[in-house]
């Protein structure tokens, strides 16, 4: 933050770093890109930018990078009052507030960065994409909702919903589709698989066909689990199992200190104030089988989704 000396050959070194990871996380693995890009229609590009543009960038735009655009970029964001520092273990505050005064205090201010907007819409209508994957022997479906911003008071039932969906092998999804039909090789939800969201977010319901089986009657059986919770909602023995997993998941994270210092950060950005990570966890346990029937009719609905059906490539 102080000063990074930005060269073409670092450039040129961190460009190829990139290229490598998107060979690893989206090019070279199947169903990957339907997930990292495919997705992306779901955002207006225009009115919000930040989540209908690719988190890694193609090829020809890592290409186009230039010293210059990243010696602006970070200057602009990688400045002292555009940043929140958070710190966590045993140690005397007073010690602490003067090693960051040291080591911090005498960094310039920037000019404030342009303010982040997303204008993203709900129920625009119901919108659909086939995508053909060289890597899948299989051809797949993705259902994807859209869902509020992670600050949300119906972010928790929604969290909890797609545990019950599809996290695990006792899933509703994995139950119907790969055990009792045999439908799908594998199925599984995601709720915003790239992290929490000021803008508006989304539920993914992603299922792999068996061999044989067409993806036409995948979809289907995909569809109805996901979209039935709003008529019949769910067990109360589900609900307390999604949260106890919820719940074990924020024990563990207790116990490390970079992990406590990630959900100090993510109360201070996502949820308005760091004092929020003491609380959060009740937003969860308040959370009731009414709740959750009624977040799926509001959220998971045809007019409020995007379907992408996934081929593989003819050999």
């Amino acid at each position: 933050m102080r000063g990074l000396n930005v060269t073409p050959e670092g450039l040129k070194n961190q460009v190829e770093a990139v290229k490598e990871e998107r060979r690893l996380r989206v090019d070279n693995q199947p169903y990957s890109k339907a997930i990292w890009e495919g997705t992306l229609l779901a955002f207006d590009s225009k009115n919000c930018f930040g989540y209908g543009h690719s988190l890694i960038g193609s090829m020809a735009e890592l290409d186009a990078a230039k010293v210059e655009d990243v010696q602006a970029f970070f200057k602009m964001y990688y400045a002292p009052n555009n940043v929140t520092l958070t710190v966590v273990g045993d140690f005397n505050p007073a010690e602490a507030r003067k090693f960051i005064e040291e080591y911090f205090g005498g960094i310039p201010r920037q000019p404030a960065p342009p303010p982040v907007v997303c204008d993203q819409k709900l129920h625009t209508g119901a919108m659909r994409q086939q995508m053909t994957d060289d890597k899948a022997t299989l051809p797949a479906v993705i259902a994807l909702y859209h869902v509020p911003s992670t600050s949300s008071a119906d972010l928790p039932a929604l969290e909890l919903l797609s545990t019950i969906l599809g996290s695990g092998e006792s899933s509703r999804l994995n139950k119907v589709l790969a055990r009792d039909t045999k439908a799908a090789l594998a199925a599984q939800t995601l709720l915003n698989p790239f992290g929490p969201r000021r803008g508006p977010g989304m539920l993914i319901g992603l299922a792999i066909a068996n061999q044989g089986v067409g993806v036409d009657s995948v979809e289907k059986l995909l569809t109805r689990e996901i979209t039935q919770v709003a008529q019949t909602g769910v067990t109360t023995e589900e609900l307390t199992k999604a949260k106890n997993q919820y719940r074990a998941g924020k024990m563990e994270e207790r116990q490390r200190a970079f992990a406590l210092a990630e959900a100090v950060q993510f109360a201070n950005t996502y949820l308005g104030s760091p004092d929020a990570v003491n609380t959060d966890l009740e937003r969860y346990a308040k959370v009731t089988v009414d709740d959750i029937k009624r977040v799926a009719a509001s959220y998971l609905t045809a007019d409020n989704s995007l379907t992408i059906t996934i081929v593989p490539e003819k050999k």
